[in-house]
């Protein structure tokens, strides 16, 4: 076994157990193992709880992956963490062709192999055959060779015929040139299989067979990483076993309602409670005897602590009941990102030009650059031959000497987009569209409190399918997050170097940069600052058309022509459609289709000049 050392993010996407790679010096290699380092700042609540909103999705969206369960801290003690650092790898596939004839042969461990062909009447030089055998589950193996050969010359001169496409490649003689057989489709009983042949009826049966794929195929081998933003424990710790007061004040500060920091009310509010005591009430006895003017204005004062009213309001809108639940992890990341001193945000409300209103006219209630937004990549296991879950098995890398399996990190702060929908835009498109009842809002603090109670506060937690309506936000969300990657190139990145970070829960999504070596360049910064209502203009306009349309109009409205990503999809192209933009039919998950009659950016002014700056 040899071994090299690669850059992280390298490693992450490319050099991953399983993955075969070419090697300058050794030829077509797979990884066996990589080693790690104890990574440093990594929030474990934060990346478990990732880990599990993942592999939720597998189970929603196709084939339950088999994983220790990260909710059960027992379980999460058999995964180990850390950043990769050494690949250790060796030689695969060992077949191997003759340069010369042609012979195709894979010897055996007591053969004397030098890399020459084994007919002493040729001795031409050998070449790894770029071949292996794969499958859906996840299992990966050297391409079959015959057990026949040909009539009259047998099996000494056996040669692999390959025009350019593996369908119509065939196992020859190298004398006569005597069609031996196709390219073997090995059976393969496993979990998938048995799944495609009881829920298909036969339509896939293909898929039960492992099939011959070139080493270099992109789709051999599929890396799954997942985002999780990497705050210290220590800035969550403040916001564990809320009360409902504190629960009360969390909302209020994502609806908008409180204009100072989270912690800094809570902070304030604990000192409040410590002054009121027997010391403090025996002078105010004292007090009202001599003055009581001034101990009844103290008295009031600290009968009034600060974020009272906005609590009060918010217990005025939301149900009690919902107010004890423990807080979706999204609403405090919301929190924490917009609290948080040490992160540099920058909203359009700052900006010059009138960016503000073009976000507004989008539906959007505010857009926001940060510098400096904590982020971690999780690798955290691999399919074959495809990426969606319901063509798929999703594999855990191999365990470690100790049975631990190992989950690769990379933590970085690097610079990020945050967008916000408007509460009240994005409920009446709900009730216009019939995905929910009711009648218009009247304020976006009524927007936001029936949002919550009936979609936002449950509604997205991973173990459950999702309901209509948060199918419906979470489609505009998602939507609007590729359709603005589709223009990135305005920030000079590529959209393939930009992630995702959904929080459906404060119906917001963050777009970050792909970069993990400390470098910043500012790309976003300066899309941002001068070119931010362009880009959108931009966006809105070339989101509305399909390369082939109307065939994918009429079909979902989604598809690689326009909507799909081929990377960093954290929901591999589910839950997309440009009708819910722009009105059309929608196929959604696991409902019947419906009809959008009214798109979230109808009300948009395309008539008007868009490549206007």
């Amino acid at each position: 076994m040899a071994r090299f050392e690669r850059g992280q993010t390298q490693v992450l996407y490319r050099y991953l157990p399983g993955a075969i790679f070419p090697h300058d010096r050794y030829g077509l290699c797979i990884v066996d193992s990589v080693d790690m380092d104890s990574p440093d700042r990594i929030n474990e609540l934060a990346l478990f709880e990732a880990l599990n909103e993942a592999l939720q999705v597998w189970h929603r969206l196709g084939n339950p992956p088999d994983f220790p369960d990260p909710r059960d801290e027992r379980q999460r003690r058999q995964y180990r963490i850390g950043r990769p650092r050494e690949v250790r790898f060796r030689l695969f596939p060992t077949t191997f062709q003759c340069q010369k004839c042609g012979h195709v042969f894979r010897p055996r461990e007591e053969d004397h192999f030098d890399g020459r062909c084994p007919r002493e009447s040729c001795r031409g030089k050998l070449l790894q055959l770029p071949y292996v055998e794969a499958h859906n589950c996840g299992r990966l193996e050297e391409i079959h060779l015959p057990d026949r050969g040909c009539p009259q010359h047998g099996r000494s001169y056996l040669r692999f015929y390959d025009p350019g496409r593996v369908q119509r490649a065939r196992w020859v003689c190298g004398v006569c040139g005597f069609e031996i057989q196709k390219p073997r489709m090995t059976p393969c009983r496993c979990r998938y299989s048995e799944r495609v042949q009881n829920a298909e009826a036969g339509q896939r049966r293909y898929e039960r067979f492992l099939r011959v794929y070139p080493t270099g195929e992109p789709g051999l081998y599929i890396p799954h990483v997942t985002a999780f933003v990497n705050f210290d424990q220590s800035e969550e710790s403040r916001f564990s076993n809320l009360g409902p007061d504190e629960y009360a004040l969390l909302l209020a500060r994502c609806w908008g309602l409180l204009e100072k920091p989270v912690a800094e009310i809570m902070g304030q509010r604990a000192r409040n409670s410590l002054e009121i005591n027997s010391e403090v009430r025996e002078l105010l006895e004292a007090l009202r005897k001599h003055e009581p003017e001034k101990a009844q204005e103290y008295e009031e004062k600290l009968s009034r602590p600060p974020g009272q009213a906005e609590i009060k309001r918010i217990k005025n809108l939301v149900s009690s009941d919902q107010l004890i639940l423990p807080p979706p992890r999204r609403l405090v990341e919301h929190i924490i990102l917009m609290d948080s001193g040490r992160h540099q945000l920058t909203t359009t409300k700052q900006l010059k030009d009138d960016a503000q209103a073009e976000v507004e006219r989008l539906g959007l209630r505010e857009a926001v650059h940060i510098d400096d937004f904590p982020v971690a990549l999780l690798a955290f296991g691999y399919s074959r031959v495809a990426r969606d879950p319901q063509r798929a098995l999703l594999n855990p890398f191999p365990a470690d000497e100790e049975g631990h399996i190992p989950l690769f990190v990379l933590p970085a702060e690097t610079e990020a987009l945050w967008f916000q929908l408007d509460p009240q835009r994005v409920l009446n498109w709900l009730i216009r569209n019939n995905l929910l009842s009711g009648s218009p809002p009247q304020s976006p603090e009524e927007a936001w409190a029936r949002l919550y109670q009936e979609i936002l506060a449950e509604g997205f937690r991973g173990d459950r399918d999702l309901t209509l309506p948060a199918q419906g936000i979470l489609y505009l969300l998602h939507t609007i997050s590729h359709i603005l990657l589709q223009r990135i190139e305005w920030s000079g990145f590529s959209p393939q170097s930009l992630g995702e970070y959904f929080m459906p829960e404060t119906l917001s999504f963050v777009l970050f940069v792909n970069r993990f070596d400390g470098a910043r360049i500012g790309g976003l910064a300066t899309l941002f600052s001068l070119r931010f209502k362009k880009w959108l203009q931009d966006s809105i306009q070339g989101g509305r058309y399909c390369l082939y349309d109307p065939l994918c109009a009429e079909n979902g409205a989604s598809c690689a022509g326009c909507l799909h990503r081929e990377y960093n999809c954290p929901y591999f192209n589910h839950y997309l459609s440009r009708s819910v933009l722009y009105g059309g039919d929608v196929e959604w998950e696991n409902m019947a289709p419906t009809e959008i009659q009214h798109g979230y950016w109808e009300d948009y002014d395309t008539g008007g000049d868009l490549s206007a700056p």
